[in-house]
């Protein structure tokens, strides 16, 4: 026998949601991101607060930041993908998805030329 419900929210038979995917994806794409540009933020403060020859860990800070950029870019278009296909949650694959690929085509515009 059914127990009475008045409203289906408290229904303890009702499938839990499915969780989104595209979310997933585009959550660890804008995390790769954010720990990527951490460690250049970090330099600009050293380099100009503390002494300009920290400025020289840019030499190591830009390549890793451009590897962070493309593993999020990566990770935001498979995260658009299964958005695409699921039809709906394109706000966190394009969030870490769009930011990557503009650092990367203006870091590598500055240091390629043009």
């Amino acid at each position: 026998m059914e127990p009475h419900r008045t409203d289906s929210a408290g229904d303890p038979w009702e499938t839990p949601p499915r969780v989104n995917a595209a979310k997933g994806w585009g959550v660890v794409s804008f995390v790769i991101l954010a720990a990527g540009l951490l460690p250049l933020l970090i330099m600009i403060v050293l380099a100009t607060v503390v002494d300009p020859l920290y400025g020289w860990y840019m030499i190591v800070i830009v390549p890793l930041l451009l590897l962070a950029c493309a593993i999020s870019a990566v990770l935001g278009i498979i995260g658009v993908v299964i958005a695409a296909r699921q039809q709906n949650g394109y706000r966190w694959p394009l969030l870490g998805l769009v930011p990557s690929a503009v650092i990367m085509i203006v870091i590598l515009t500055v240091f390629l030329g043009q």
